[in-house]
């Protein structure tokens, strides 16, 4: 058996049959929880406990509601919720707290507006950003375009995240395409 194999790279070869049918059901579990946390360079113990502790959860979700399939001895995640942790797990990185991070990774993830779908990023042109700012600052998070972000920043301390950039990143690590 070989142990050097990047567990990305095989997951990737493993679900490349099934990239139609997650690309048209962003919601369905499609994902090794294991997969997605290596594509984040987080460890596999990290996301569990945050799966764990209800760290990972939507807006009004309650606990019967599932974002996760098991299947066997392994759990799969939706897209919606791998872009869910990689943003949770970036804003992690920059010092925010894994259940405050969680939410301002929901206002991307489960909320939408007229111009962008729901973990979606801006159809027009220039990048979009995730802002959170300070934990007790209301709202907690946006989603801005790239036109929008220097307003949005004035507003509060805050931590972005370029969303383009980390939906490219996860996809393609997962063998998707955005």
């Amino acid at each position: 058996m070989q142990t050097d194999r990047d567990p990305v790279e095989t997951a990737t070869k493993r679900l490349s049959t099934y990239a139609p049918m997650v690309v048209l059901n962003f919601d369905q579990p499609a994902f090794p929880v294991s997969y997605v946390a290596s594509a984040i360079g987080a460890s596999l113990d990290t996301v569990r406990s945050w799966i764990k502790r209800d760290g990972i959860k939507s807006f009004g979700e309650k606990e019967e509601e599932v974002f996760l399939r098991r299947v066997g001895s392994y759990y799969y995640l939706s897209p919606r919720k791998a872009l869910h942790i990689a943003a949770t797990f970036a804003l992690v990185g920059f010092g925010m707290p894994s259940r405050k991070a969680s939410l301002a990774a929901a206002h991307w993830t489960e909320a939408g507006t007229t111009d962008r779908l729901p973990a979606d990023v801006f159809k027009k042109s220039g990048a979009t950003f995730l802002v959170a700012y300070h934990p007790n600052s209301e709202p907690p998070a946006e989603v801005v375009h790239q036109s929008n972000l220097a307003v949005a920043c004035s507003k509060a301390p805050a931590v972005v995240v370029n969303l383009n950039t980390l939906t490219a990143e996860l996809f393609n690590k997962l063998g998707m395409t955005p």
